[in-house]
């Protein structure tokens, strides 16, 4: 069942680095759920883990700026709550169709219900994907379906983490079975096992994770649950960053297809949060090679690549990572694959190179950005960046789709250093030559909520020549 989809999302123009530009755009060596325990002095240290100079305690001890207080794990599926009572009309969820008038998404008594479009010529999809990424390991994922397409067609509703379109697995009932599903990053799609669709005793379905095991399951109540199957995940499927699916698909032209409707999505947990900023940590040596634009071959669970026009590669090696501009107006983006909390924490890259490389393109720029909404938009509208265009730091930011300029400061020599960070409600734009003394170029009173960005390192090309700017040390050390 391979899905290519069309996002439904409403847009807006994103201006960075002092108005010259647009940005359009679509995350690993530690991306575990944290223990977070009480933030402790020193500059971007995690609790459980070392970063800048603060040095977290194991199990969630002391930790430097970045270790903010908390207890359990951040990051999980569990930061959906039962995100469907919130409506789709937020950063959570896109709309996603395969076909011309496949059906429709509505929001119905805390719920959505999918709607296959009747007789419809064409192999169709609709539904609803998370635009964040979500640890799944050691959590579940459930959802109860009180209502169902037509068991007598061959229309199918199914529940899916994906850590690509062509790379998945998923339950879903077709013709009066449940069926559990993989697809490989090859394209070949596997079933696992099936059996007769009840729909008293498979009410609620569950996909999650055990000790490298996915699970799937059925339950009458959401509390007593039926293991269906399990099989261990191969390398590839890396449930420390899946996006959730809730869809419906119809293969063949049916008169009544129906409709599912999804209800309850982890009813009952409480929401989880997202992990401090602070908490990601990369030394980019852990893989050499370029960077595919496929998400089936990514080397890294971590990181995804973002909006780009193709003109530009990406690769790791000798612990950096580069991008290589190869002509006029390009944009290159990787982005983390999970949300960050800045509130109490901070991120830091260095960007070994920075002034050589945009000194030979003045008009080219490169920056680290961070975003309120989702990797996946196609264009941002709440943004925060520190970066280097025409030979000088601006500190910028995208309230609503209107950016100003917030402050600038001159960069005399490489490397350079950046960081944005929170304390008391102001966020704050810092540059470094070392990593280790630090000005302030910009601060504000935080314009919009930190507790859910994303972080994105960017290129941007603006004249003919092609640039090269490498990132590295990202909340680590010098």
């Amino acid at each position: 069942m391979q899905r290519r989809w069309k996002r439904t999302v409403i847009v807006a123009t994103l201006a960075l680095l002092g108005g010259g530009g647009c940005r359009l755009i679509s995350g690993r060596d530690d991306l575990r759920p944290h223990s977070i325990g009480t933030g402790g002095s020193g500059q971007g240290g995690a609790a459980g883990g070392t970063a800048g100079g603060g040095v977290g305690g194991a199990g969630g001890g002391s930790g430097g700026q970045g270790g903010a207080a908390g207890a359990g794990a951040c990051g999980t599926v569990d930061v959906l709550g039962d995100a469907l009572a919130a409506g789709i009309a937020d950063n959570t969820w896109y709309v996603e169709t395969a076909g011309t008038a496949a059906g429709t998404v509505t929001e119905d008594s805390g719920g959505i219900v999918i709607a296959l479009a009747a007789d419809h010529a064409d192999d169709v999809y609709v539904g609803l994907t998370s635009y964040r990424y979500y640890d799944l390991r050691g959590s579940r994922l459930f959802v109860r379906v009180p209502q169902m397409v037509s068991t007598a067609t061959t229309a199918e509703a199914a529940l899916r983490v994906s850590v690509s379109s062509y790379l998945y697995a998923e339950v879903h009932q077709k013709h009066g079975e449940i069926h559990y599903v993989t697809r490989s990053p090859s394209g070949v799609t596997s079933e696992l096992a099936s059996h007769s669709y009840s729909p008293a005793a498979d009410l609620w379905w569950s996909i999650r994770e055990d000790g490298g095991e996915l699970v799937f399951e059925t339950s009458a109540d959401g509390a007593s649950w039926t293991n269906a199957y399990s099989y261990g995940l191969p390398a590839s499927f890396t449930a420390q960053s899946l996006r959730v699916g809730l869809l419906a698909h119809e293969p063949d032209a049916v008169a009544t297809p129906g409709a599912v409707k999804f209800v309850d999505l982890n009813h009952g947990v409480a929401p989880g949060r997202w992990c401090p900023v602070g908490s990601l940590h990369d030394d980019f040596d852990g893989f050499s090679g370029p960077w595919p634009d496929a998400l089936s071959t990514w080397p890294d669970p971590a990181w995804r690549r973002g909006y780009g026009n193709g003109q530009c590669t990406i690769a790791e090696q000798d612990g950096v990572l580069s991008f290589v501009g190869t002509g006029p107006n390009q944009e290159c983006d990787v982005s983390a694959s999970h949300s960050f909390d800045l509130t109490g924490s901070s991120v830091i890259v260095a960007i070994p190179n920075l002034k050589a490389a945009l000194d030979a393109d003045p008009a080219a720029e490169a920056a680290l950005i961070l975003s309120l909404e989702p990797t996946e938009f196609y264009q941002l509208h709440n943004v925060l960046s520190i970066g280097l265009k025409q030979g000088v730091l601006h500190a910028s930011h995208l309230v609503g789709g209107a950016s100003a300029d917030l402050g600038t400061a001159p960069l005399d020599s490489d490397p350079a250093w950046l960081r944005i960070r929170e304390s008391g409600g102001t966020v704050t734009f810092d540059a470094s030559p070392d990593g280790a003394n630090w000005s302030e170029v910009a601060s504000e009173t935080a314009p919009f909520a930190v507790t859910a960005l994303n972080v994105e390192l960017h290129l941007g090309q603006g004249g003919a020549l092609g640039s090269t700017v490498s990132f590295d040390k990202v909340n680590l050390p010098p």
